[in-house]
């Protein structure tokens, strides 16, 4: 009797263990269920969000687009302005000085800034291209 129950009461412990490994399973797999819904429940309110804020922001980045754009327009409206940057138009219809007359006032200039610099690099600043009698800055 002794070991008849021994073997029942193992064989309902063996039994137990077993229901209760499959009711721990059930409910792993039950919870791995629901933050697997969870997961792409917050996926599509990510999604609607960003298709929902998508327009606000191209809106918004178009506004910034102009106001930077208008912004450079302006600073380089002042500084062709500070800078005569329409200094060609306004001399068309001279004739172009001759070559001659370009060299001295390059000489002159240069004379001049050696005045005020004693660096040799510094005072060749300015320079008469044999190309179109054009002048060049450095």
């Amino acid at each position: 009797m002794g070991d008849e129950w021994r073997t029942r009461h193992t064989k309902e412990k063996i039994g137990n263990a077993a229901t209760l490994r499959q009711h721990k399973s059930a409910e792993l797999a039950a919870v791995a269920d629901e933050r697997e819904r969870d997961r792409a429940d917050k996926a599509l309110r990510a999604k609607a969000a960003r298709a929902a804020l998508l327009p606000i922001a191209r809106r918004v980045a178009e506004e910034v687009r102009l106001e930077r754009h208008a912004v450079a327009s302006a600073m380089r409206a002042e500084r062709d302005a500070m800078l005569h940057r329409d200094i060609a138009d306004e001399l068309k219809g001279f004739d172009p000085a001759p070559k001659d007359q370009l060299v001295k006032i390059s000489e002159m200039l240069n004379r001049a800034m050696k005045t005020l610099s004693s660096d040799p690099l510094s005072c060749s600043w300015i320079k008469v291209s044999d190309r179109a009698n054009r002048w060049t800055f450095l």
